[in-house]
């Protein structure tokens, strides 16, 4: 039924937007039934002998879900893509889902399917907040970011805990690669990705920002000081940058990030760095999200999402709906 009333929902969408002929697509992102348990997936990872071994073993469990259940929907979908009914398909396994272009026509022919959970529209939407910058604030003379003696963070350094040997994937606008403070911090992803990380909204190899608030971030884990100002908390880590934002106007929508989360799972990322978050979120953005959360965390991959990023209409989408 909810499938059905998506479908519908989809339907007058094309209508509203002009499209008499079936011909144009829209973006949708489809839902299979076949879920992991992440519990289960979990607790099966943790009986494995090393960090490496557990994700091996939950990347390797959840793609053979999903080429197993994924595979009759996927022949179609090629079929349609040859009849021009469907674009640019993207599989995905950190949740059992497929992305495309549909027409109107491709979607009447999905409603009825029995593997499929649900199917939603994925329209870029801006999710970021315009805000005011300023030099970062030294704190004592010490060339140390106020906020940064306020965490003890230099006490920590001391002890010998810089962030030496993690890989923190950032999912955000990118990053200013040439910036002088993030010199050495950046993941070297060989000739494959040479600029230190991947592009998913324009699927390329170029994750450059061209937007400042990723650069932010980068700054405030692991920016070195050679700038004149400490600002990383970890000067020691990595950042792996996973853009997932259309240039100056802050575009995004939820399959990227998810796509995003997929690639720093699979390439040895650490941690996970969110600083984003999406204002009153429909039930299925929600349901792709939380399965993605979990399947990341029964790899061993801790996901660290802002919240708060709302600022006013705080009172409109609280924790955890923002």
């Amino acid at each position: 039924m909810k499938k059905n009333l998506i479908i519908a929902v989809l339907m007058v969408l094309f209508y509203n937007l002009g499209f008499a002929d079936p011909a144009p697509k829209t973006k949708i992102n489809i839902i299979l039934k076949e879920q992991s348990d992440p519990v289960a997936l979990s607790r099966d990872a943790s009986w494995l002998p090393s960090k490496a071994a557990r994700r091996d073993y939950v990347v390797k469990t959840l793609k053979s879900q999903a080429e197993a259940s994924q595979q009759d929907l996927i022949a179609l979908l090629n079929e349609m893509e040859q009849n021009g009914l469907v674009s640019e398909i993207r599989p995905l396994w950190i949740v059992n889902s497929i992305s495309c272009y549909a027409t109107q026509e491709a979607l009447i022919s999905l409603q009825d399917r029995l593997d499929i959970m649900t199917i939603y529209p994925c329209e870029p939407t801006p999710y970021l907040f315009d805000e005011p910058t300023s030099p970062a604030a030294r704190g004592d003379g010490r060339e140390i970011a106020e906020n940064l003696l306020k965490v003890n963070a230099n006490i920590v350094w001391e002890q010998g805990y810089r962030g030496q040997g993690v890989l923190v994937g950032l999912i955000d606008t990118g990053a200013r690669l040439d910036h002088t403070d993030l010199q050495g911090r950046l993941w070297d992803g060989g000739s494959e990705y040479p600029n230190h990380g991947y592009d998913f909204y324009s699927h390329d190899n170029d994750p450059s920002d061209t937007q400042g608030h990723g650069t932010h971030v980068d700054g405030t884990i692991v920016a070195t000081g050679f700038s004149g100002t400490q600002t990383g908390v970890a000067p020691d880590a990595e950042i792996m940058v996973l853009k997932v934002f259309h240039g100056e106007d802050n575009l995004t929508e939820p399959t990227m990030w998810v796509e995003a989360m997929q690639f720093a799972v699979e390439h040895g990322a650490d941690v996970l760095n969110m600083s984003r978050g999406q204002p009153l979120p429909n039930a299925s953005v929600k349901l792709m999200a939380r399965q993605a959360c979990d399947n990341t965390l029964a790899a061993g991959v801790v996901a660290a999402v802002c919240a708060g990023n709302s600022r006013q209409i705080q009172m409109l989408a609280p924790v955890p709906y923002n």
